[in-house]
């Protein structure tokens, strides 16, 4: 898939320059959530989607990080369930989207300091 700006993100607003991805991690989500680091960027939702070709995600689960603007390389998606997580993390760590190592790894509740305990 061909890639353009941030300007193409489905839920980009020009009014705002910065968009938090750990801000869409929950207490009821956090299990099945996964976070993706290094990613290229012009990398849009469709970039994401494509990368989790196989794998039970939606359009509206992904969050990609914008600071000042710009996509920082960043981003969350909200998997089906905690298993779907798992495998994510399992077979896509340090798979490439356009030549860039992507690494991908359970995602973390931004206040709390870190992960909920069971």
């Amino acid at each position: 898939m061909d890639v353009d700006d941030h300007e193409n993100f489905e839920s980009f607003n020009p009014e705002n320059k910065n968009v938090r991805c750990g801000d869409s991690v929950t207490e009821d989500n956090v299990d099945k959530c996964v976070k993706l680091r290094g990613l290229p960027w012009a990398a849009n939702k469709g970039t994401v989607i494509d990368f989790f070709e196989g794998f039970t995600l939606r359009k509206g689960d992904i969050t990609i990080d914008i600071q000042a603007g710009k996509n920082s390389g960043f981003a969350i998606c909200v998997m089906k369930d905690e298993e779907e997580a798992q495998r994510a993390i399992a077979e896509l760590d340090k798979k490439q989207i356009n030549g860039r190592w992507i690494g991908v790894s359970a995602a973390e509740l931004r206040r709390g300091g870190g992960r909920r305990s069971e």
